[in-house]
């Protein structure tokens, strides 16, 4: 590459993105197939439905330990290894025939997706340099959305299908081996990562602008949760969305949120991941009030729900950014327990949205999602202090 020709992207990172695809959709679609599957398991939907509980509690006690635990290992060798474990959990899940078999199944598959995803975005962040963090995790981290476009609509599908919900649970099986494949043959090998420890762990938990910034992560996915947990009533009965349409809805959200990934990425490089925070924090706070002054309006409210997604999917790289700079050195085990914070925020939504719901209703949804969202932006506002971007202390 000429001095002049400007840096380019490792395509290894659509690798990753492929990675995180698999852990998304295999995490994800338990909400497309729980009908099906609570027939099949002869348990209530919503005993069915604890397995996505299962899954994010085991995630969040997995990821930062694992991690650490893996920490004297190459990179690559911990991202094969967690594709195997999706691999087999997958398998395991397709194969399962009792509740709890499918319950022990999803805590494997949370422990390989506690290894890969936050080591995929140290591996990213090692890849490049400083200047092009936030746009190497945002394409990192398309998996995710990705897994909102193809791999959940992907499982409802295959639900409903002749061949049963464990065609979806195979489906990602597939998906999970050709990834093991691509990195297998395409993962660079030797590259330096900051190394995780429980030491390291310890000294992040000890240091009170870490653990405030890491908290922005529970706080907000507890915003975004306290509705999306119960996204398909609230737009039927909040918005009138007619039950046909919700699923193309959904769909549409994932492409907007596919959208606010690269968005985000480019525009955390470009004006810095904390500015853009506080930009996602207002248009959230416009987003929310629109949908509570909008009861019944189905056509400005879906309008909101889609702006949603390009906002919501926007933070994702500018809080791992803004992580990554401030503790460099150890950038895989803040990122870690970034990923379990996620876990948190969503069951304390979901906890939080089912009790506003049964205290008020539909309409009280979008007036908690914008207080927490308030709650986001002082927390940004408290650990701003320190290193900004493009200092040295963001190297």
């Amino acid at each position: 590459m000429s001095a002049g020709e400007p840096a380019r992207l490792p395509a290894f990172l659509w690798a990753l993105a492929l990675g995180n695809l698999v852990v998304g959709t295999g995490g994800f679609m338990i909400g497309g197939i729980v009908e099906p599957l609570s027939r099949a398991l002869g348990t209530s939907i919503s005993t069915t439905g604890q397995l996505m509980t299962v899954y994010s509690a085991a995630n969040a006690v997995a990821a930062p330990l694992l991690v650490a635990l893996a920490g004297r290992f190459d990179a690559r060798t911990v991202l094969w290894v967690a594709m195997l474990l999706l691999l087999g959990a997958n398998t395991a899940s397709a194969l399962a025939a009792t509740w709890g078999e499918l319950a022990l199944a999803r805590v494997a598959m949370a422990c390989g997706a506690g290894l890969f995803t936050p080591t995929a975005a140290a591996l990213a962040v090692a890849l490049v340099p400083p200047a092009m963090r936030g746009r190497a995790l945002s394409v990192t981290f398309a998996g995710i959305g990705l897994s909102y476009v193809i791999g959940v609509p992907f499982g409802a599908w295959a639900g409903l299908s002749r061949f049963g919900w464990p065609l979806a649970f195979w489906g990602v099986s597939a998906a999970a081996l050709a990834v093991l494949l691509l990195l297998l043959a395409r993962a660079p090998r030797g590259v330096p990562t900051a190394p995780a420890s429980l030491a390291g762990i310890g000294r992040l938990l000890r240091d009170p602008r870490i653990v405030g910034a890491l908290a922005i992560t529970g706080v907000y996915f507890a915003s975004i949760f306290s509705i999306f947990s119960y996204v398909g009533a609230f737009l039927r009965e909040y918005a009138g969305v007619p039950a046909p349409m919700i699923a193309p809805v959904l769909a549409g959200f994932g492409v907007a949120a596919l959208g606010g990934t690269f968005l985000g990425g480019t525009l955390a490089d470009r004006i810095g991941p904390t500015r853009l925070m506080y930009a996602i924090c207002a248009g959230f706070l416009l987003v929310f009030a629109a949908i509570g002054a909008l009861p019944a309006q189905t056509g400005p409210v879906v309008a909101a729900f889609l702006c949603w997604g390009v906002i919501g999917f926007a933070f994702y790289a500018a809080q791992q950014s803004r992580l990554v700079s401030m503790a460099p050195r150890q950038a895989t085990a803040v990122l870690a327990l970034n990923a379990s914070m996620i876990y948190v925020g969503t069951a304390a939504g979901a906890a939080i949205g089912g009790a506003v719901l049964a205290a008020v209703g539909h309409r009280g949804l979008p007036v908690v999602s914008a207080l927490l969202i308030a709650c986001v932006a002082v927390l940004v506002r408290a650990t701003e202090a320190g290193p900004r971007p493009g200092t040295a202390g963001e190297a």
